[in-house]
């Protein structure tokens, strides 16, 4: 019954849009300020096991291969191997230390001359843009927020049903 009057309570109080907007304004008021020269990183990558191997694939982009069709086709990352190796934008540091530092001495457009070895095995990095880093536009996580604030809604629930026991005449 508590579950079935905590469904209840979402639908007469939901999330709002207006209501996310405000949470994500708060959020990002709390963040400290960034510091001007922080970047994210447009980056690819092709991960195999062995060094041998990334010597093979290095010795293929030498050639003039695709580095997309190699990512594809070899590399041991599947999710981002779907997309040519592409890993989207982040800051380096949401990578390994390994690959940060090798990511942020690349210019745009370059490839690690050498593999860089991590804990995952050998990783070939590609360059493609850096931009100054931004937070995510509301849009993008508005439906994450809500849920957020849906299951913070606990406490109001709980405040709620006291109200009700306070109010009801139990004989």
């Amino acid at each position: 019954l508590a579950a079935m009057l905590f469904e209840q309570y979402k639908k007469d109080h939901p999330i709002t849009d207006a209501k996310a907007k405000a949470e994500y304004d708060r959020v990002l008021a709390s963040l400290p300020p960034q510091d001007a020269t922080a970047l994210e990183y447009s980056a690819r990558h092709i991960l195999v096991k062995t060094a041998a191997e990334a010597r093979a694939i290095q010795a293929e982009l030498a050639a003039g291969k695709a580095f997309d069709a190699i990512a594809k086709k070899r590399s041991l990352d599947k999710g981002s191997a779907a997309q040519g190796g592409s890993l989207g934008w982040a800051v380096a540091e949401t990578y390994v230390p390994e690959f940060a530092n090798a990511l942020k001495k690349l210019k745009k457009g370059q490839t690690t001359a050498a593999a860089v070895k991590s804990q995952f095995g050998y990783h070939i990095i590609r360059l493609d843009d850096t931009r100054k880093a931004q937070p995510p536009a509301f849009e993008a996580v508005k439906e994450q927020i809500k849920q957020q604030l849906q299951n913070g809604q606990a406490a109001e629930f709980d405040a709620y049903l006291n109200e009700l026991e306070k109010k009801a005449r139990i004989q």
